[in-house]
């Protein structure tokens, strides 16, 4: 409350601002950085049943939607990069304008399931047999999401040989994956594992998509590309976080149901595989003076009163936490007047 009350005070005296023209002329953005990643530095099966994290040439990903013990989203594929010294770490989350970010995997076993490019909504895994739950084609997507933790870990501090879960150790366990694909509920990052019993609703951040046609087999070594969606707030924010951080991990998912000794889900190369191409990464991002909070290539004033307009709508979450608060106002300023 302190920190409102301050921040409130210093609204009066910074908008007599409003007379200078131009406090500072900032550097222009710099141009854009072209990031190429040919592999990870991790990847894992996260599967409950894995005796070899990290190690598996393959990683398939599959639900179990309903059984119990087990999540929704049971098998399910941690892909991560160490994204510095190509994009330097470090410079504060607002510092990095992400212009596009694509993954790209490719299938190691082919013939197993069907092509679907569309987002399938939640209604349509509760009863898909009803003609009016919305999923019209047939198949079903795979999907990527930011990752999010438990059990104190972190982007930096997990690998792909560290432990799958926490309580109850004993395998299978339902809700205790230490990594897992991440929904945002009032920007929280929430285990979105068993998103389908629970009944919220999953949006990823990409959706993979292929050469073929919808409804067709898909044979080995077909690549599927994933072009984030890099004009939601919440995936803006997560990619500016990692950036910042030096660790980008997301998560493949897929909700496609398997049965005991049946082929019938998606399996992709690792990077042990000696025979396959590994999930790759490009990032293209400009790094930006943080206070060019309207992002027009100077730090003026116009910069202060843009933030402090959003800042007083809740849309301001400048240091990338999912939250407006009275931080961001205090990390802004400390910017604005460092420019």
């Amino acid at each position: 409350m302190t920190h409102i009350r301050s921040i409130v005070s210093f609204r009066g005296a910074l908008l007599t601002l409003a007379c200078v023209p131009a406090i500072f002329a900032g550097s222009a953005c710099g141009q854009p950085i072209t990031a190429d990643y040919p592999q990870p530095t991790l990847d894992r099966w996260n599967y409950p049943f894995n005796p070899n994290p990290g190690t598996r040439t393959a990683a398939s990903i599959f639900g179990a939607i309903g059984v119990p013990g087990f999540d929704d989203r049971d098998g399910q594929f941690l892909v991560g990069y160490d994204t510095a010294p190509a994009i330097p770490s470090g410079r504060g989350a607002s510092s990095y304008r992400i212009v596009s970010a694509t993954l790209t995997a490719r299938i190691s076993d082919g013939d197993r399931f069907i092509y679907d490019p569309s987002f399938d909504s939640l209604q349509s895994y509760i009863t898909p047999s009803d003609p009016e739950n919305g999923d019209t084609d047939a198949g079903r997507p795979i999907e990527l999401y930011a990752v999010g933790y438990r059990n104190g870990w972190t982007a930096q501090t997990y690998q792909e040989n560290s432990p799958f879960g926490g309580v109850p150790l004993v395998q299978p366990a339902e809700g205790a994956r230490n990594v897992f694909p991440a929904a945002y509920q009032n920007g929280v990052a929430v285990d979105g594992s068993r998103n389908v019993r629970v009944g919220f609703e999953m949006s990823p951040i990409a959706i993979g998509q292929s050469s073929l046609t919808a409804g067709d087999v898909v044979p080995s070594d077909t690549d599927f590309t994933f072009n984030v969606d890099v004009t939601s707030p919440t995936t803006i924010a997560y990619f500016q976080a990692a950036l910042d951080g030096g660790r980008l991990n997301l998560m493949l998912s897929s909700l496609h149901l398997v049965e005991m000794g049946v082929a019938s889900s998606p399996i992709f190369y690792t990077k042990e595989n000696a025979f396959g191409v590994p999930a790759q990464l490009q990032l293209v991002v400009e790094l930006v003076n943080s206070a060019d909070w309207n992002e027009d290539g100077v730090v003026n004033s116009q910069d202060l009163f843009d933030f402090l307009t959003d800042f007083f709508a809740g849309d301001a979450d400048f240091d990338g936490s999912g939250f407006t608060n009275s931080q961001d106002f205090f990390d802004f300023l400390s910017a604005f007047f460092g420019s």
